[in-house]
């Protein structure tokens, strides 16, 4: 990104990760959340919607925190820049 806009002559003045984690409160929040999504949108024009579903709560587990509670680290990078 920086390549970027080094070669849009913009100058980045600030750099940072910002933390927005997924907090889901059951399973069918998660995957209601992950449904919504291209890449499932996708995969339901070679897969039915039951084995999506089936494939994205195994994906949901290891980020199980307690009883129906769900947490997946997600951030991502803010740049400022001027011309």
């Amino acid at each position: 990104i920086e390549t970027i806009c080094e070669a849009l002559n913009l100058k980045v003045v600030y750099k940072t990760r910002v933390a927005c984690p997924f907090l889901y409160h059951s399973q069918e929040e998660g995957l209601q959340s992950f449904l919504g999504t291209g890449p499932a949108a996708a995969a339901m024009n070679y897969a039915s919607e039951k084995l999506i579903q089936n494939t994205i709560a195994g994906a949901l587990q290891p980020y199980l925190l307690t009883e129906e509670l769900y947490h997946l680290q997600n951030s991502f990078l803010l740049f400022i820049v001027e011309k």
